[in-house]
């Protein structure tokens, strides 16, 4: 058995708790795991996550909010005031798809909230979205595409990134069909699917080029 450690700095204790029940929760849900085992992997005594958490389910609302926070805030982070509106959008687009392909705990948290129908789960994490980025992605599709289509598609480019990577295994049985594996070819194969009127190769050539710019 795995001893706690004798010594951390404040709060550290509760960034463990956090990381170990995310990872337990994501793999084997809600139901299946115990705070026992949670404190076991992260190296604390029982009594620490009650001193953390009032139970259970805070301690799973907290990693699912904490997690979903993070990712709302790295999309965030890629829009600019000083872009085109294409580019800003080929940037979210690119985003998603790299949470989806290099964040598995990310995606197997959103899993289990729609298999358990965790309908306050699913507000809170839409509102953190809504809070951090959407507003200002529905703003941006709207000058694009108009405001009859402007939420239809920002969610069809999130769902799309969703699904395609929890189809990934199913592409070994293709021939010659598109290996949505790589951040890149994801996000092209999405805003062909989504928005094929657009010249992303020429958005992405764009983005290029500004960005040679600024390190020139």
């Amino acid at each position: 058995m795995t001893k706690p450690r004798k010594t951390r700095p404040n709060g550290a204790a509760r960034e463990d708790i956090l990381a170990a029940a995310t990872k337990l929760f994501a793999d084997q849900g809600f139901s299946g795991v115990t705070l026992r085992e949670i404190a076991q992997k992260a190296r604390v005594h029982l009594p620490a996550i009650y001193n953390n958490f009032e139970n259970k389910r805070m301690l799973y609302v907290a990693c699912c909010i904490n997690i979903f926070t993070r990712s709302t805030n790295e999309v965030a982070m890629t829009q600019r005031d000083d872009v085109s509106d294409e580019e800003n959008i080929l940037a979210f687009a690119t985003e998603m798809a790299r949470l989806n392909l290099n964040n598995p705990i990310l995606t197997k948290l959103a899993q289990r909230q729609v298999l358990d129908n965790d309908k306050m789960l699913i507000d809170l994490v839409m509102q953190t979205a809504t809070q951090g980025y959407y507003t200002r992605i529905i703003e941006i599709m709207t000058r694009l595409v108009g405001e009859e289509e402007a939420s239809r598609l920002t969610f069809a480019i999130t769902s799309l990134c969703f699904g395609s990577v929890q189809l990934s295994a199913y592409q070994q049985f293709e021939r010659g069909g598109t290996q949505l594996t790589k951040v890149d070819s994801l996000t092209d194969f999405v805003l062909h699917v989504v928005m094929p009127r657009i010249d992303w190769a020429g958005v992405r050539k764009q983005r290029a080029n500004r960005k040679q710019r600024v390190r020139a």
